[in-house]
């Protein structure tokens, strides 16, 4: 398989193009983004914006200076690690259940809680009308993430129209999603679009918009990826400042935060190897790959290990009970699972 003769991306990714050094498309977008980065003036900016909106969430009377929203895994934690240590934000914490995620995850989530001594809130919609979207997304598109990350962005923006109405104000909203190393133009699981369209075929809209704002998704459908939409009351931490994995780690661990044996990517999620595996059967790569691509591309991993890590990781099977576990969550039928079954052997 060619790949990339500078990061590890293959062939079989979608609108790859390799110059005449063999080197991909997505490898000179990301030189040109992200080559010249100013951190020290990025970090100059941040220190300024949470300054001007501490001091108008407090002159509007609000109990919070900023909104974390948190999972138990390790970019979020992070985020909340800075805004309440470094920062001394008065927190309010925002996680979103869906239904799927591991407790090593929720133990970190509640740890944290304790640990930075935040207020918490968590949002959810009816679990059986969310495994409902999960079920008619595997049907229709042959993924679930798309359900999991879109509704998750409705869920919260919703609750934000509700603080808005109490307060008249939404403090700065901070997120730990890395444009530089997480964002992939081609294999994108946040299309509000496409997720507007599912529901709507499906016939969940409506279900869906007895408790959310359906004016709130109709305006996240007329974007593009949201976590794109850097500035005014939503930012991305990321945007603003190097993210070391290695020092996010040593940081995290001396406050208590624990990683998750065997699953490095998204272990806030026990469904997450079995979306890595469809996208690879899909696309022959899946989000770990583009991640490691970023990571090659930064020096911040070594190319031939990483092709070999790859090519070993994508021949890894799907534990069949974590299948099985799948299935009976969003009401797969026996012959669904089987049908199941024979995709991810491909």
């Amino acid at each position: 398989m060619k790949r990339c003769a500078k990061c590890i991306l293959p062939e079989s990714y979608p609108g790859i193009v390799y110059d005449g050094d063999g080197v991909c498309n997505r490898c000179h977008e990301w030189e040109t983004e992200f080559g010249n980065v100013d951190y020290p003036q990025l970090k100059t900016e941040l220190d300024r914006l949470v300054a001007v909106t501490s001091q108008q969430a407090r002159a509007k009377g609000l109990p919070y200076d900023v909104i974390v929203p948190v999972s138990g895994g390790k970019d979020s934690a992070y985020v909340l690690y800075i805004m309440k240590e470094h920062y001394k934000s008065r927190v309010l914490a925002v996680n979103y259940m869906n239904t799927m995620q591991t407790e090593q995850a929720q133990k970190n989530l509640f740890h944290l809680i304790d640990n930075f001594d935040v207020d918490f809130r968590m949002l959810a919609v009816q679990p059986s009308l969310l495994k409902r979207a999960y079920n008619e997304a595997m049907k229709q598109l042959g993924e679930f993430c798309l359900v999991c990350n879109c509704t998750g962005y409705w869920v919260m923006l919703s609750f934000l129209y509700d603080q808005f109405s109490k307060y008249g104000y939404v403090p700065l909203i901070v997120g730990g999603w890395s444009r530089k190393y997480e964002f992939d133009p081609r294999i994108n699981t946040l299309d509000f679009v496409k997720y507007y369209q599912l529901l709507e075929k499906s016939g969940l809209l409506a279900e869906f918009g007895r408790t959310l704002r359906v004016d709130v998704l109709e305006m996240l459908s007329s974007q593009h990826d949201v976590r794109q939409e850097t500035g005014g009351g939503y930012i991305q931490l990321p945007d603003y400042m190097e993210w070391d994995h290695g020092e996010i780690l040593r940081v995290l661990k001396q406050n208590g935060w624990q990683p998750m044996k065997n699953q490095d990517t998204h272990f806030d999620c026990w469904a997450s190897p079995l979306a890595d595996k469809l996208e690879t059967v899909k696309y022959g790569l899946n989000q770990k790959s583009t991640i490691t691509a970023t990571m090659v591309r930064a020096g911040k991993r070594d190319r031939d290990r990483a092709i070999i890590d790859e090519e070993l990781s994508l021949r890894e099977p799907v534990d069949r009970l974590l299948t099985e576990r799948f299935a009976r969550h969003i009401g797969f039928s026996l012959d669904e699972l089987e049908e199941l079954n024979s995709i991810l052997k491909k």
